[in-house]
């Protein structure tokens, strides 16, 4: 019966005197790739059943057959005491294992080559037996300026990566998800900072990555942003911005309990400058205007220009210093403005302050109530009623 099972097993086994190499028993898988069924080959020596190499083989090792098939051979010491035990050798086909190894490490070739060629950095990342990148291409020298066997360690590597990026690398390292992609910010040997966008892939073992560099993308990126929220004559907030300043202003101090001032300023003249100077002069006076409220408030504060020629402030007011910080700014913008051409002008400006304490804290509210305050300033500069 014990024969009868290793009969239907497709591994080759054969049993063999171990001092003089004599058959004691071969299965139907042996006998099958050795000889041929029905041949007795009991009592025979292995040397005159099986070719050299397989004999070689079957004492612990690989061979090949003649349909190319790779045979991986173990053999084990059976009964009896060591000068008369027998041996037992299984023969296992590993053709297929040999076939996948070739087909990986060809495979694993042609990534080399591809990613080797790459503009872009491909990397793979392991974590064991300690994690470091197994692969990286030549394209990071020219990326960071260092070689890949400068960055092979995960702490040589994270030497040159931002703080808060290298403790999100820590945590994906510590079991963490990894964001598809991300942004990493580095640091070459020059000081020099370089934004790397990130995409990965989850692999079984680690991370299979390529490093894209968006340093010039990400500068214009912030430029466009910066251009979205800035008046572009004045370099000053805009409109939207200012929403947004003063929405965070309000919920701030509203926890603090201080109020919030906020200030809404005309230029008076400015039209009658534009009419005899032109519109060169007029944009002029508006840089100039912008230049001289930056200067005279705090940097806590926030200068906005709103459109055409009006302004808004937006002051924190700590303790009783508001008529100052109004004083401040009416003296700023009553100086004389030269022109290019020598001409001087002067556009002083129309002062609307109102503050949380007495308006609330509605933004729309207190840029209405600001405004509101700036005409009767204007209305009682020109002699009309206010």
């Amino acid at each position: 019966m014990h024969e009868e099972i290793l009969d239907t097993l497709d591994d080759q086994i054969v049993r063999y005197r171990a001092n003089d190499r004599v058959v004691r028993y071969a299965n139907r898988a042996f006998l099958r790739a050795h000889v041929q069924l029905g041949v007795d080959v009991v009592g025979q020596r292995l040397d005159d059943v099986v070719s050299p190499g397989v004999l070689a083989a079957a004492c612990g090792g690989e061979s090949v057959d003649t349909e190319g098939r790779v045979i991986s051979w173990v053999r084990h010491l059976v009964g009896g005491s060591d000068a008369d035990a027998d041996v037992l050798a299984v023969g296992h086909d590993d053709t297929a294992h040999r076939d996948a190894r070739a087909q990986m490490e060809a495979s694993e070739a042609r990534f080399r080559e591809l990613a080797d060629r790459s503009a872009d950095v491909v990397f793979r990342f392991v974590l064991e037996p300690e994690p470091h990148f197994s692969y990286m291409s030549p394209s990071v020298e020219k990326l960071l300026g260092y070689r890949p066997e400068d960055l092979h360690d995960l702490d040589q590597f994270l030497a040159v990566v931002r703080a808060e990026d290298a403790a999100m690398v820590r945590g994906v390292v510590a079991g963490a998800r990894m964001p598809d992609r991300h942004d990493l910010h580095l640091t070459r040997p020059d000081g020099t900072t370089v934004i790397a966008e990130l995409q990965v892939t989850l692999l079984a073992d680690g991370l299979l990555g390529v490093a894209r560099d968006v340093t010039q993308v990400r500068a214009l990126q912030a430029e466009l942003a910066e251009m979205a929220l800035r008046d572009p004559l004045t370099g000053l907030a805009n409109r939207r911005l200012l929403d947004e300043v003063l929405a965070l202003a309000l919920s701030r101090t509203a926890r603090s309990g201080d109020p919030l001032a906020v200030a809404l300023l005309d230029l008076d003249g400015f039209k009658r400058v534009n009419d005899t100077h032109g519109h060169d002069a007029g944009d002029a006076v508006l840089v100039e205007t912008a230049r001289r409220l930056s200067a005279a408030v705090r940097d806590a504060d926030v200068v906005a220009r709103i459109g055409g020629d009006e302004f808004v402030i937006v002051h924190e007011a700590i303790g009783a210093d508001v008529d100052a910080f109004v004083a401040r700014l009416g003296d700023a913008l009553s100086r004389p403005i030269t022109l290019s051409s020598g001409a001087v002008v002067t556009c002083p400006a129309s002062i609307g302050v109102v503050d949380t304490s007495t308006v609330g804290r509605d933004p729309a509210a207190l840029l209405a109530a600001a405004d509101s305050a700036m005409y009767r300033v204007k209305r009682s500069r020109s002699g009309r009623p206010a």
